[in-house]
């Protein structure tokens, strides 16, 4: 995924985020799964995404990397003001392509 794109589609997420929080600011806040640190130890991002991270006063919270593999990869869910939302993606490789063919547009 080009750089260029991923500080795009971070900044939009975390945005999102940080506008949810501010509207709901006696909840508990939302957080981003942790893992994203992984991808700011990049030089080539890690100073952009540190940007972002601070720019809209991003929380963590720990994600057991162990369960996301191929076998469970399309039975994780979202549950949401009591609504379940399934992936849009059943195996890593369509949404793999599902981002290539959005980069390409």
């Amino acid at each position: 995924m080009p750089k260029e794109f991923m500080l795009k589609t971070l900044e939009k997420g975390f945005k999102i985020i940080a506008d949810y929080n501010m509207k709901h600011y006696n909840d508990e806040p939302l957080r981003v799964c942790d893992t994203i640190l992984e991808w700011a130890k990049n030089p080539e991002l890690k100073s952009e995404v540190n940007k972002l991270i601070e720019k809209y006063k991003i929380k963590f919270y720990t994600f057991n990397k162990d369960c996301f593999n191929k076998e469970n990869w399309g039975k994780w869910k979202l549950i949401y003001n009591g609504e379940e939302y399934s992936t849009k993606f059943p195996t890593k490789k369509d949404w793999e392509n599902h981002f290539k063919a959005v980069e390409n547009e």
